[in-house]
């Protein structure tokens, strides 16, 4: 056990300047995740990880930090089983109590990326990989999709194969980015005009749910933003009202820019998320990351404009308040994450991101 301050802000300083979490640790361990735990007591939950051992996770509560390896994260009870079967594994990501994403040469020799979940929703998403992979092999997709390799019941683990791909952020995010913006926008367009048969919907109703819940947190975290939280969540339900959604069509859900791959044609990954809803939702997805990306305004800009009227192009068009409407979640997705964040100025950046959210319903609202 490691002391620590009793104080959010204290807390957050310490771990901002000196860190006594990775000091114990020693070199080269260095925190890759950290969430304040909902509330004005000293409670986080941090990630740090080695290039050569599995990651740490800390849980900090009454003023001690207590230190336990990845696998024995009590909500993922099945990690240490799926990773014992893959002795050789690298992590890519671990999101404590949710997730845990890994890499391994499979028994036949082909390298394969393995997720294992908190819960029992691999099954469904393993409908969902093998749906989406005979789309593609009937040529409906603009763009590439990982083969699904398998999904294990027992560690609640579903598999794809590795997709070959540089990732595509690096160039989007230059002055080359433009047009691979357009690719984006037009491969992505592709999706709602398929035939892929979508077993989850996602619409307004959940997306206000979403960030309904999020809200709660959210107002424990910084209960000085109690005026504006509440205002953003009064706002969106009255501009979703005016402005209900279209046909539900089939969606990725998550389609920001580091989920695509280049290649002879884009490639696209992590379906975790895929269904049915408005258009508009994957739209506002994409920009909305380009929004928080340190970027030149005129390329982020040319960017946003380029990718939407490809994107807008091929799906038969766009609502502008629709998207304006989704894009404010994100955004105040983003405020909410901000105040859980490990970071000195969380209190002004997360009311900055929180405002630019409200003004973005209101526009619609009335």
């Amino acid at each position: 056990m490691i002391p620590c301050a009793t104080d959010v802000d204290s807390l957050v300083g310490s771990l901002c300047d000196a860190d006594p979490i990775g000091a114990a640790l020693g070199q080269d361990w260095q925190r890759s995740y950290g969430r304040l735990r909902h509330g004005n007591e000293a409670r986080a939950t941090l990630v740090y990880e080695h290039p050569q051992a599995e990651p740490v996770l800390v849980e900090i509560e009454a003023g001690q930090a207590r230190m336990q390896p990845m696998r024995a994260d009590p909500a993922l009870p099945t990690l240490g089983a799926a990773l014992d079967r893959h002795p050789m594994a690298q992590v890519v990501r671990y999101r404590p109590g949710k997730r845990c994403t890994f890499a391994a040469t499979r028994s036949d020799g082909r390298r394969a990326y393995f997720k294992t979940l908190a819960d029992d929703r691999g099954s469904g998403i393993w409908d969902d990989a093998r749906d989406l992979a005979a789309v593609a092999a009937r040529g409906e997709l603009d763009f590439t999709v990982a083969e699904p390799a398998a999904y294990d019941n027992e560690t609640r683990t579903i598999s794809h194969f590795a997709l070959p791909g540089a990732p595509a952020w690096p160039v989007l995010f230059s002055a080359q980015g433009v047009p691979l913006a357009a690719r984006i926008g037009t491969a992505l367009g592709s999706l709602p005009a398929s035939t892929l048969p979508c077993r989850l919907q996602f619409m307004a109703t959940d997306q206000l749910r979403r960030s309904a819940r999020y809200a709660r947190q959210f107002a424990r975290l910084l209960p000085e933003l109690h005026a504006p939280i509440e205002s953003f969540i009064t706002l969106a339900t009255q501009a979703h009202a005016r402005h209900p959604d279209g046909a539900a069509r089939p969606i990725h859900g998550a389609p920001h820019p580091q989920q695509w791959l280049l290649g002879t044609r884009v490639r696209l990954v992590d379906f975790d998320r895929v269904g049915s809803g408005p258009v508009e939702l994957d739209a506002a997805t994409f920009v909305a990351e380009l929004d928080f990306e340190s970027l030149d305004d005129g390329l982020r800009e040319s960017l946003s404009a380029t990718f939407l009227a490809a994107y807008a192009e091929r799906v038969g068009g766009l609502d502008a308040a629709r998207l304006d409407l989704y894009r404010a979640h994100k955004h105040f997705a983003k405020a909410f994450k901000t105040a859980a964040a490990i970071r000195s100025d969380r209190r002004e950046r997360s009311a900055q991101i929180l405002a630019g959210a409200v003004a973005l319903a209101a526009r619609w609202a009335a």
